[in-house]
């Protein structure tokens, strides 16, 4: 739905004006909503036609065919374990800024991770609604801007980088396909987090 509606934007712009004229894009998203890219969607998005609709260039392109939204309250039960593991709500508010909620990120990929391992392991990239749209524009994986990666219970806001911590609380110490790879975010220093295998 994502890509049908921004294909629909642009040809609706394209009868407007030209489309050759525009030299730069701003864009704004919800927050709290995540795409899941399928394993090999990289080379999809980076050969991208611009006279094939997006739709139809891209509709193999993700692992989980609906993303979970900031309306979603189906995490409770993800919320509860990832605020136990860290020592209570008031721990994790320190930590990442806010207590866990069942639209956060966090909590909405360990409940895939839990409940649609399949989906999980075949995903290549995990994306922000915001990163995603850029994501379109640019033909590649677009970052996820630091104030909405803030949002995502996954940050150590003091620090401004992923949180080793919140990272292992809601992946199981690391057994899985590396969130960091899935999950840039702008000016986080992705380097401190990496482990030994």
């Amino acid at each position: 739905m994502w890509v049908e509606a921004l294909d629909v934007m642009l040809e609706r712009l394209s009868k407007r004006l030209d489309l050759a004229k525009i030299v730069s894009i701003s864009g704004s998203a919800q927050q709290h909503g995540s795409v899941y890219w399928k394993n090999g969607s990289f080379r999809i998005l980076s050969s991208l036609n611009p006279d094939i609709r997006l739709v139809d260039q891209l509709g193999e392109a993700f692992s989980l065919k609906e993303s979970p939204i900031w309306m979603d309250s189906s995490t409770t039960e993800q919320c509860k374990k990832i605020e136990e593991a860290v020592g209570g709500a008031l721990e994790l508010h320190c930590l990442t800024g806010s207590r866990a909620h069942e639209r956060y990120v966090a909590p909405q990929v360990r409940k895939i991770y839990e409940k649609l391992p399949e989906v999980y392991h075949s995903t290549e990239r995990i994306s922000l609604v915001s990163s995603f749209m850029g994501s379109l524009l640019i033909g590649g994986y677009a970052c996820i801007d630091e104030t909405d990666g803030a949002g995502m219970n996954l940050m150590d806001i003091k620090e401004r980088q992923w949180s080793n911590v919140a990272l292992e609380v809601c992946f199981y110490a690391y057994e899985f396909v590396d969130v960091r790879n899935k999950t840039v975010c702008t000016g986080i220093q992705l380097h401190n987090l990496i482990k030994a295998s």
